[in-house]
């Protein structure tokens, strides 16, 4: 793997055959599917022969080396947690599409970032007989180095899971997802909790002012009611008397339908004694 330039261009040229090999470095299948695919994350890919030799070449265009971006802008947790955050999302494709995404080249040579988009891309048929767990041991040792000292959470971070790396079972895109978690961790803890506060609303209803009233009504509404009745006796009477009805019977009904309508006017009274306030948050 070596960085050529051509008609202006930049790119990383990788031999098609390894030495002493028959079979290229990827398959037919896995060569269209990253020409073609366009996945976030991969660089443009194509074929050259030159010298009687095949290489895939990879566009670098106007991009600079991660290795370049770290050492003059430095490292903190935006960067870390977002060139993981790509990273992670070229892997998962890549399984997808049923590639070997352990291929992934992780020197910092050779990734590239686009300082327009902030974007990384990366080499996907590199070091195929690397372990993931090693590439990233390696990676992380850079970004250790490259951590400034104010930047303690984060150096913390890097000691703390480098350890994880040299485990048996250990799984590339768990551990990578484990470090993008990590901001959204950060942020949270960062956040200061304030107490919900409680305000009572009003909605004009006063135990106080329902008893008064209460009172009120009561007065008021029983002499209302007792007029009533005494209209409804006056018609029973006429009635008995001009219409030859029987005035003891229509004076029994009438004094039932009077004394029906002042327990409930009383029932009334009493179901208007309540609170109606609520709180809201």
């Amino acid at each position: 793997m070596e960085m050529v330039s051509e008609l202006g261009k930049r790119y990383v040229r990788v031999d098609f055959f390894r030495e002493g090999e028959t079979e290229g470095i990827v398959s037919e299948y896995e060569y269209v599917i990253m020409e073609t695919s366009k996945m976030p994350g991969l660089m443009e890919i194509s074929k050259q022969i030159s010298d009687g030799k095949i290489y895939l070449m990879f566009s670098v265009c106007g991009n600079i080396s991660l290795e370049h971006k770290i050492r003059r802008d430095g490292l903190n947790l935006d960067i870390f947690c977002n060139f993981f955050s790509q990273l992670m999302k070229l892997y998962e494709n890549m399984q997808t599409f049923l590639l070997n995404a352990d291929a992934i080249c992780l020197d910092t040579q050779f990734i590239f970032y686009d300082e327009k988009s902030g974007k990384f891309f990366f080499v996907p048929v590199m070091e195929r007989e690397r372990l993931m767990s090693e590439k990233l041991e390696k990676l992380f040792a850079f970004f250790a180095e490259m951590c400034p000292t104010e930047e303690k959470d984060l150096l913390s971070f890097l000691f703390e899971n480098f350890r994880a790396l040299a485990e048996e079972n250990f799984d590339p895109m768990s551990f990578m997802r484990h470090i993008v978690s990590y901001k959204y961790q950060n942020e949270c803890s960062s956040v200061e909790m304030k107490p919900v506060v409680f305000e009572e609303e009003d909605y004009g209803y006063d135990l106080e002012k329902t008893k008064d009233a209460e009172e009120e009504f009561e007065s008021t509404g029983f002499m209302k009611t007792f007029f009533c009745c005494a209209v409804l006796l006056v018609v029973a009477f006429l009635l008995a008397y001009f219409m030859d009805y029987d005035f003891k019977y229509s004076l029994v009904s009438m004094a039932a339908v009077v004394i029906a309508v002042l327990l409930m006017a009383r029932k009334t009274i009493k179901l208007t004694g309540f609170s109606l306030k609520r709180k809201k948050p």
